[in-house]
């Protein structure tokens, strides 16, 4: 049934299988409940079991992770959005207990605005992209979790950044300007006036 909406006459289980004390039902329905497009009515309900779960695994980076994927899409069914933003402030408050990975898909995903340019948001990212798991998997130097952070400090907080890199292809999908040096400076313009070599990804150095 994943992907369709869930008969009206089956919605109030929902409530049923959450608070359910057998762990292979409120997990099922953890995991699932995204993707069962449940009536919004049942939004105010749901929410508070939900946040109730996701505390009592927070040692549990699985099931937490299900948690709140479910709290942020019940989240989004509410009308008033203060509460949106409440509901969506908790679960970023329990973000930096995800595993590496599963922390940047999260951080990456949509959030409120208010929240995407929240201190809190930053430490989390900051906090994925300085973990082991992160810096031996990924060059975060293409890493969207960087590029986020880095768009965030420059149009939010009207940061300047410099960053050095050989890789051109790598960091012009987000940089305003490239100033390419070789003993001097042999190019400075905007990522779309870079002579076309420098825009193959696969070229990763500058020097011959």
């Amino acid at each position: 049934m994943a992907g369709d909406a869930i008969p009206e006459e089956l919605a109030d289980l929902a409530e049923a299988l959450l608070t359910d004390r057998y762990v292979i039902v409120h997990r099922a329905m953890l995991d699932h409940l995204p993707q069962l497009r449940l009536p919004t009515r049942l939004a105010p309900r749901l929410l508070p079991i939900v946040a109730s779960w996701a505390q009592a695994y927070i040692d549990d980076p699985d099931v937490l992770e299900d948690a709140l994927w479910a709290l942020r899409c019940l989240a989004d069914m509410l009308d008033d959005q203060r509460q949106v933003l409440g509901w969506h402030s908790h679960a970023l408050s329990l973000v930096h207990r995800l595993r590496p990975h599963d922390r940047e898909w999260m951080l990456t995903s949509s959030w409120p605005l208010p929240l995407r340019a929240h201190p809190a948001w930053s430490r989390a990212a900051l906090g994925a992209l300085a973990s082991r798991e992160l810096a031996d998997y990924f060059n975060v130097r293409n890493d969207p979790l960087l590029a986020a952070l880095l768009d965030q400090l420059h149009s939010d907080l009207g940061v300047t950044i410099v960053y050095v890199s050989h890789e051109f292809g790598a960091v012009e999908r987000f940089v305003q300007r490239i100033v390419l040096v070789r003993r001097t400076i042999v190019f400075d313009g905007t990522p779309a006036e870079l002579p076309g070599v420098w825009h193959d990804p696969s070229h990763v150095h500058v020097r011959d």
